[in-house]
């Protein structure tokens, strides 16, 4: 509690300075936070020791149409570089460059006009947009094509075997595997009501076509051949014969998610609003092959809404809902039968996503309905929710477009994108509140952003008009920056005290940047009054300012230029006591 003023007592200076980043929640903010601040953030690649405008946007292309997926594929130590935009896939073959007609090569047309999501395995790039899934290998991009399983091996003419593998759910072919007894013409399938697609045999390593050396009985599942195939010296596996067998909607499972991810070697999917629950995973080693029962219901019909790894597990992560676990997890288990499968854990978390979630540094995180939020606790131990946003819970939930959130990493902040909104939660600044929270900025762009990109530590962004820009330079395109930094409202610790500013005793240390920087003053709950617009090129600035009996004051610092600030003083005396 502060004592009253004494003889001794004459003047009383604040210093603003090692800035965390914006405070839109207390009504009292510490002196290295600001209560208002836009397009200001800390660069940890710069020599800046304080804080400075953020980067432009420099445009790269206008391509007409949204933009829906930006890839980056490395083959052959070459970095190619893939747009999906409106129905169109295309090869950006002089990327960075502005792209001319030919420069932009079709690669697959028919793509979904929604957002699309890629990984790369075995150094195949594989793309889902919802509707198609796509294989490119830096030539080519064409459909999936999925593995052909063994389904049945070991069997006699007349069936049965052993059930070797499912089959597999994104394409229609099987094969089955037989022992021939040199007397049966007759083979019978794992499966009846076959497709018209051709049946293929192999006998004692030699391919025999249909209607040549055998006919097919397609609604029975049987196989004749004209001769019977003669019975193995080891009595193995001597005649494989491959077909067809449809199964409705099965393809649609995988083609028509949206959400995947690469954990233990596999491909895990979910996002098919046909079966909102329900996560699919690839055998191992092979995004060709999703094995008809590699699948499980995740708790309730809610939806899920995002695939994470994080803590060594799979966690999937659904919207609210009142009858069931938002967050449950998977790890890897041997089964004596089944082989390795993936139980699910149900945690004790009801909360759920209403957009994104990402593994942000070793911390993963979703946006409730209530702000950015954490799953932590050990994998052995109850899971917890811990909130990290309550700094900008207040701006970031106003949006009406909140739901609509994307989220990226970028030179180690956080961005989560809303509309034309970016707020950034910095990754080496935290705090301990009732929880460990992080340090955010804010920043507004001149226009809506509708596609995030991070790549090589460069952002991307663009718009539904399909232009793309690249998060540098020192403007918006041909826009300037509007920035500002404005210091807590400060009573100095005297707050029933009326103070006047000591004239000579504020300064604003600046890095010369080039820059004419506003400064103001707001003092209590009047409207700012402009000090005057100063050079930053001497590295600081004596602020002259002058103003009388006031409870709080507010100094805020503004430019159109890229500007930077370390440490701002002002020195204050100390009056009597404030009066009606």
């Amino acid at each position: 509690m502060a004592t009253l003023p004494t003889n001794d007592i004459k003047t009383k200076a604040s210093i603003y300075q090692n800035f965390r980043g914006v405070d839109f929640y207390n009504e009292t903010v510490q002196t290295y936070r600001s209560p208002d601040s836009i397009n200001m953030w800390k660069n940890y690649n710069s020599s800046t020791k304080g804080i400075e405008t953020r980067p432009g946007m420099t445009k790269l292309a206008s391509l007409g149409l949204e933009v829906f997926g930006l890839f980056f594929y490395e083959i052959n130590n070459i970095t190619q570089v893939l747009v999906h935009y409106g129905t169109k896939l295309a090869k950006w073959n002089n990327f960075p460059e502005e792209p001319s007609e030919n420069d932009l090569k079709e690669i697959y047309i028919g793509m979904n006009p929604k957002k699309s999501t890629a990984f790369i395995f075995n150094n195949i790039l594989f793309i889902k947009d919802g509707i198609n899934y796509i294989e490119y290998d830096g030539t080519n991009a064409k459909e999936v094509v999925g593995t052909i399983p063994v389904t049945t091996t070991l069997s006699s003419p007349k069936g049965g075997g052993e059930r070797l593998n499912a089959y597999n759910m994104i394409q229609p072919k099987r094969t089955n595997e037989f022992i021939g007894d040199g007397k049966s013409t007759e083979f019978y399938l794992d499966a009846q009501d076959l497709d018209s697609a051709s049946v293929v045999a192999v006998v004692d390593g030699v391919t025999i076509l249909e209607e040549v050396g055998f006919k097919v009985d397609r609604k029975k599942g049987k196989v004749t051949f004209n001769t019977p195939p003669l019975k193995p010296v080891d009595n193995g596996n001597n005649v494989s014969i491959t077909f067809s067998k449809t199964i409705a909607k099965e393809k649609d499972k995988i083609f028509k998610s949206t959400l995947s991810t690469i954990y233990d070697n596999r491909i895990f999917i979910s996002g098919n609003q046909d079966y909102p629950n329900a996560l699919f995973w690839s055998e191992l080693e092979d995004p060709r092959y999703f094995a008809s029962d590699n699948w499980t219901s995740e708790g309730s019909m809610s939806k899920v809404k995002a695939l994470v790894n994080g803590y060594n597990e799979l966690l999937v992560i659904k919207e609210p809902s009142q009858d069931g676990a938002s967050i449950i997890s998977h790890t890897p288990t041997l089964d004596y039968e089944a082989g390795k499968v993936y139980p699910a854990v149900e945690s004790n978390i009801n909360t759920g996503c209403i957009s994104k979630a990402i593994n942000f540094r070793d911390d993963v995180v979703f946006l409730s309905n209530n702000g950015l939020e954490a799953v932590t606790g050990e994998i052995t131990q109850e899971r917890l929710l811990t909130h990290r946003s309550t700094m900008i819970d207040k701006k970031m939930l106003s949006n009406l477009s909140y739901k609509q959130a994307e989220m990226t990493e970028y030179q180690g902040y956080l961005l989560i994108l809303i509309d034309s909104k970016i707020f950034l939660a910095d990754s080496r600044m935290t705090f301990q509140d009732t929880n460990t929270e992080y340090e955010w900025f804010y920043w507004e762009l001149p226009f809506n952003i509708t596609y995030m990109k991070e790549n090589n530590n460069k952002l991307y962004l663009a718009n539904k008009n399909g232009d793309i820009y690249l998060l540098s330079g020192v403007k918006d395109d041909t826009e300037n920056i509007y920035s500002k930094w404005a210091t807590p409202k400060d009573s100095f610790g005297y707050e029933a005290y009326r103070k006047t500013t000591n004239k000579g005793g504020s300064i604003l240390e600046v890095e010369p940047k080039n820059a004419v920087i506003k400064v103001e003053v707001r003092k209590d709950l009047e409207e700012p009054i402009e000090v005057g617009s100063f050079s930053d090129e001497k590295g600081y600035i004596v602020l002259k300012i002058k103003q009388k009996k006031w409870r709080q004051l507010q100094m805020i610092f503004s430019s159109t230029n890229p500007f930077s600030i370390t440490k701002a003083t002002m020195e204050v005396f100390i009056g009597g006591y404030i009066k009606r």
